[in-house]
């Protein structure tokens, strides 16, 4: 019976190359962009994987207790690790875990590279495999271990092991450091990506911290039992260090600890104060993959399912004599599902060809994220298509072999039987295609003008024409400041120890009865007008009162003033954390500090001491911010050429935004493009077997006078309107779609406007009237004899 079976299947994908080539390109797109987002998304949950122990470790977060709601902070006590393991039986072990970006330098070579710090028992708790070395030197304060990206730096293709590497504090101060091995690659997708890292005790010695302090933060605390324990348990123990916390920094007051799962710190991250370590892909960058590939995976069934139903007709006989001489109807389902399990694996054949480049190419598209398609080391993949191609084949095939399985074979043979190619089934197939079309194209325009409208929005501050670089000690800005007051293209200099898009902290601030969590910076008297924050009452800070405005004032933005509900800001008295107090003297216009992802938050500004300064911002003339950076580069080169430079453009810190929007519209109008086609092909296949079976009508409609234009409207008309019907149902899908897929990116962004349905709806029009137009106008303008003599 297999046999049987098989025969007739390759005879008949014979006698359709058309519709099988159609079919398994359709399907074959659709799948290619169905392993996209399989890669796409076990990129994101396979974060951590390579941690053995992952599923049983937990990290301690903070609560801040803020009007009785929890404002989550990741950082925690520098004391907490080593009370835990004094206290707490149930975990096994703490680590504690930091880092901060330090200079290494190995004779000419200088870099500022990120240094992480951990507890001794790190390497036992979390997976990494060693190059070269051993990970018993990481117990040795002496020695640290670096990267293989690092060691490569340094040392090219020599051993690192052994040799001597300098760090630089930013005190000036040098410590030498010995190579003690070398850590392979670490993956993308992990919350431990460092350039270098030692034992915690160097940590503590370099910033002269006690081990049992309160007062200072590190980045991390994590928690591991073998045996797994339960984390509100553990939490609840937690609370017990709160008040002794709450005594040691009475300016930073929290309200409880909290565990996250390490599984689920990816993706927690970006709701999280003070969260050290790298996060997951944006939501956007998960989602949207999963998007298109529906799509189009449904629009590829669809034309599969209307193909299938449509063609029926070509093997009615067969159906007819095969159920005369026994043949049941479950049998001729098994023939048709097995002859759609044979088309769906030619396509995943196709797929895999078409992934081989879309893949890298998408891959290419985020920063930070490299997908391969690597079926010798990625064996799970091989499930993935497996489940991809049986459901595939079930969701294209099931109804055409049910449908044509139960033709009546009397009818069959007698010639009586009535199946329409246009049937309602096909139509409505047809129809429910171009309205996912739609939807695509409407996501496409939609995504498209919100691009346009965030990269030309006011963000509150100036961010075309502003570079900036860090600097360690005041003595750096004093010199570099003095270097660039000499080009004219300078508008303005500033000094800051924060600054928009890289540094802020949180606070708690209270008026009265109400306290709020604020986000705070600190800058110098320049920085209002170098980065073009415009007041909105009130004054800013002066050169003149700069004494008294450190010791007693502040400046607040108008969501501050929204969220303490006041009428008259300037001259309102605040106090932070109950220990200091100061006074409103003015307000400025809100801005968007975290490009258009969040919604603006209250913050407040104070004047930062002289000596606090971390960045040397700059405002250039419009036409010259290329030429300038290069100069302050070149100017940071002449006057600190053992140290690195860290410079930047303010644009810089919209990357992720420009990053996001740019691939989502590549997405959407690659869903779009292929859509459409797909649904072209779909509309010609129907109206092409529509033609076939009208001929002898068309002939003879010529021969009684009618012209080709009536023709043309008579066959063309109820194509048109299913597709004048689809536009408006899928405007109305696209409409609930894209809003739905914008606002859980933004938090600001330009609503759907008729443009976002008018050029989806001219486009589909055009295309399918010029589809209709060209197929029935071939048939039409044939001489009626030659059509009737065919028939």
């Amino acid at each position: 019976m297999f046999k049987n079976y098989l025969k007739l299947t390759v005879r008949n994908l014979r006698r359709n190359k058309l519709y099988v080539f159609i079919n398994v390109l359709g399907l074959g797109i659709s799948m290619a962009c169905c392993i996209i987002a399989y890669l796409n998304t076990r990129f994101a949950y396979d974060f951590d994987k390579q941690h053995v122990n992952r599923e049983n470790i937990y990290k301690v977060q903070i609560n801040k207790d803020v009007q009785g709601q929890p404002v989550p902070y990741g950082i925690t006590p520098v004391a907490l690790g080593p009370r835990i393991t004094q206290d707490v039986p149930q975990v096994d072990e703490v680590v504690r875990v930091t880092g901060d970006s330090y200079i290494l330098k190995v004779d000419r070579k200088v870099f500022n590279r990120y240094i992480t710090f951990a507890d001794p028992n790190f390497f036992d708790v979390f997976s990494f495999k060693m190059k070269e070395g051993s990970f018993d030197s990481f117990h040795n304060k002496s020695q640290l271990l670096l990267s293989e990206e690092m060691a490569t730096a340094y040392f090219g293709d020599e051993s690192a092991t052994g040799k001597i590497i300098t760090l630089v504090t930013s005190d000036e101060k040098t410590r030498e450091f010995i190579v003690g091995g070398v850590l392979e690659s670490m993956p993308e997708n992990s919350t431990f990506r460092f350039d270098a890292i030692t034992v915690f005790e160097n940590f503590l010695d370099l910033n002269k911290i006690a081990n049992n302090s309160w007062t200072s933060f590190v980045g991390g605390t994590f928690l591991f039992s073998k045996n797994g324990f339960a984390p509100d348990e553990v939490a609840s123990f937690l609370t017990k260090y709160v008040p002794e916390q709450n005594q040691a920094r009475p300016d930073w007051l929290i309200g409880s600890f909290y565990l996250e799962h390490m599984p689920d710190m990816p993706f927690s991250g970006r709701d999280i104060y003070s969260y050290w370590f790298p996060q997951a892909m944006h939501p956007a960058a998960i989602i949207a993959p999963i998007v298109m590939s529906a799509l189009i995976l449904l629009i590829a069934c669809f034309n599969f399912t209307n193909t299938s139903i449509a063609t029926s007709s070509k093997r009615l006989k067969e159906i007819g004599i095969r159920k005369v001489i026994g043949g049941n109807r479950q049998q001729l389902i098994m023939q048709f599902m097995a002859e759609n399990l044979v088309l769906c694996l030619l396509a995943i054949v196709v797929a895999l060809g078409l992934a081989s480049f879309l893949v890298p190419a998408y891959s290419a598209m985020w920063e930070g994220m490299t997908l391969t398609l690597d079926l010798s080391q990625n064996t799970e993949i091989y499930l993935f298509l497996v489940g991809l191609m049986i459901l595939t084949a079930i969701i294209a095939g099931a109804y055409p072999s049910i449908y044509v399985s139960r033709y009546e074979p009397v009818k069959i043979l007698r010639g009586n039987l009535k199946l329409g190619t246009t049937s309602s089934l096909s139509r409505g197939l047809l129809m429910m295609q171009f309205a996912f079309t739609i939807m695509a194209l409407v996501a496409s325009m939609a995504f498209y003008q919100n691009a346009i409208f965030q990269e030309n929005a006011d963000m509150g501050f100036e961010k075309e024409s502003v570079i900036g670089a860090r600097v360690s000690s005041l003595q750096e800005y004093t010199t570099l400041r003095s270097a660039m007051e000499k080009n004219p293209d300078i508008v303005s200099l500033a000094a800051s120890a924060s600054h928009i898009g890289f540094w802020n902290y949180g606070r708690t601030i209270k008026s009265g009865d109400v306290e709020r969590e604020v986000m705070m910076m600190d800058f110098g008297p320049e920085y209002f007008e170098t980065m073009d924050l415009e007041m909105a009452e009130g004054r800013p800070f002066g050169k003149d009162l700069a004494e008294s405005d450190r010791l007693g004032s502040i400046i607040v933005n108008e969501k501050f003033v929204e969220a303490f509900g006041w009428k008259e800001a300037v001259g309102q008295r605040v106090s932070i954390s109950d220990t200091l107090h100061l006074t409103v003297v003015g307000v400025i216009k809100n801005f968007y500090s975290d490009n258009f992802f969040s919604p603006i938050e209250p913050y407040a500004f104070r004047l930062s001491r002289e000596d606090n300064v971390n960045f040397l911002i700059a405002r250039v003339a419009g036409d010259k911010i290329v030429e300038s950076y290069k100069a302050m580069e070149q100017n940071w080169l002449d006057l600190f050429p053992d140290k690195p430079f860290n410079g930047f453009y303010q644009e810089d810190t919209l990357k992720e935004a420009h990053e996001v929007n740019a691939n989502i519209v590549i997405i959407f109008v690659f869903l779009g493009v292929v859509s459409v086609l797909l649904s072209v092909i779909g509309l010609f296949t129907l109206i092409s077997l529509n033609v076939i079976k009208r001929v002898k009508e068309i002939g003879i409609r010529k021969v009684m006078g009618a012209e080709i234009p009536q023709i043309l409207w008579l066959i063309s008309k109820s194509f048109l309107l299913m597709v004048v019907v689809a536009s408006a149902l899928g405007a109305v899908g696209g409409y609930y779609l894209t809003d739905m897929l914008i606002e859980s990116i933004f938090k600001f962004y330009k609503p759907i406007g008729p443009v976002s349905f008018l050029v989806p709806f001219l486009i589909i029009l055009a295309v399918a009237g010029s589809t209709s137009f060209l197929r029935v106008f071939a048939a039409a303008r044939k001489n009626p004899v030659d059509s009737l003599r065919y028939e």
